[in-house]
């Protein structure tokens, strides 16, 4: 990239403006996940509140857009303190993730530092800056970046991690890479289901009722599946609902969507939202009825998830960010999904360090609880010796 002119674009209307240019970097970039669209960061910013855009964008001397950043200033909760956050766009409560430059194969590394100076004056007036959700290209590339980070106060948490599974060639079974006792147990799952469930059905996106009744469905079931488990789920915060709504209703007018929702006797008992793109499904919300969770609905609308992306002929299947149980018993492989951030104020530092120093205190104390728990399970019962 020779010396690209780097701006700041902090309206939405202006980012409305760049959206054709912005697309078309999508199609000849190497990083053009569904997480960097402008459908996915302008419904972020719209259904956030509070979030003020800050977008980097670099181009050449004849003025086309050559690569761009999205970023944002918001408030952010850290423990009981509220920061001023510089973030990458769509991160933070939309859980986007693989973000980061979008800029053409062989390009990323010098939009970074290109656009280092910027980013610095981007976050002027922040107590924080969170860069997460990052695949190990873009953070190398960030790492290298000189001066972005001079005189900032690094406090990186640890790297998170974002399964997926590489789909076989078109007509072969997905089920054919699995391991032949979790095969096995996946079909006698499926015989079971249909056996015991033959009006059973998995209609897509709103093809047996309006999209908005079936982005309901999958609020109500998302909500159950979580208070069966005492707690609320992301789908509680109004800001995601808003989000959600919003975006899929971009994403199914550009064909991206991909709503399952399984039926039986006209009851939806389970939905999943995925999002396909280029040549990757991204698995993004789940919810089920606790009435059916022994017939094990949630593996079965992930295979057929799977399956689907595999016969339209899509590379990989991505379960997004998290290490939890239930995709580990999918043949994935772990791609990294790193965070690089700083703190910028003494009152960031304070809220940073609180928040760890709180963090550990509560280890500690789970550690300690284990512990005792394992000696008295080991302690041999004691018996009163009563009187004669």
């Amino acid at each position: 990239m020779s010396e690209p002119a780097a701006r700041v674009i902090a309206d939405r209307g202006a980012l409305g403006e760049i959206v054709p240019a912005w697309n078309a970097l999508l199609d000849d970039s190497a990083h053009g996940g569904i997480f960097s669209t402008p459908e996915w960061q302008l419904s972020w910013l719209d259904a956030l509140p509070g979030a003020s855009p800050r977008c980097v964008v670099l181009s050449d001397t004849a003025g086309r857009l050559r690569a761009l950043l999205p970023l944002a200033l918001r408030t952010r909760h850290v423990g009981p303190f509220r920061l001023r956050a510089l973030e990458l766009g769509g991160e933070a409560t939309a859980c986007g993730d693989h973000l980061g430059f979008v800029a053409r194969a062989g390009e990323v590394r010098d939009a970074w530092f290109a656009a280092a100076p910027v980013v610095r004056a981007c976050a002027e007036g922040a107590d924080l800056v969170r860069f997460a959700s990052m695949d190990e290209a873009q953070v190398d590339a960030l790492d290298a970046a000189a001066g972005l980070s001079a005189g900032w106060h690094a406090c990186h948490p640890r790297d998170d991690v974002a399964p997926r599974i590489l789909l076989p060639p078109g007509g072969s079974d997905v089920l054919d890479s699995f391991q032949a006792s979790r095969r096995k147990k996946l079909r006698y799952y499926e015989r079971h289901f249909a056996s015991s469930h033959p009006s059973a059905t998995i209609v897509l996106n709103d093809e047996r009722t309006s999209l908005d009744a079936a982005l309901g469905s999958l609020e109500s079931l998302h909500a159950a599946r979580w208070r069966e488990r005492g707690e609320s789920g992301v789908l509680a915060d109004p800001s995601l609902m808003r989000f959600m709504r919003g975006f899929a209703a971009r994403a199914h007018e550009r064909g991206w969507l991909r709503l399952y929702q399984l039926i039986v006797d006209d009851q939806v008992v389970a939905a999943l939202l995925t999002l396909h793109r280029r040549d990757v499904a991204s698995g993004w919300l789940l919810g089920w009825s606790p009435e059916f969770a022994k017939w094990n609905v949630s593996e079965l609308l992930w295979l057929h998830a799977v399956r689907v992306a595999s016969t339209e002929g899509l590379r990989v299947f991505d379960f997004l960010r998290g290490n939890e149980a239930y995709k580990a018993r999918f043949p994935v492989e772990p791609a990294v999904l790193a965070c690089r951030q700083w703190t910028i104020t003494t009152h960031g530092r304070l809220a940073v360090w609180t928040v760890r120093a709180a963090d550990r205190v509560l280890a500690s104390a789970r550690r300690w609880r284990t512990r005792a728990q394992r000696v008295l399970r080991a302690a041999p019962r004691i018996r009163p010796k009563w009187p004669a």
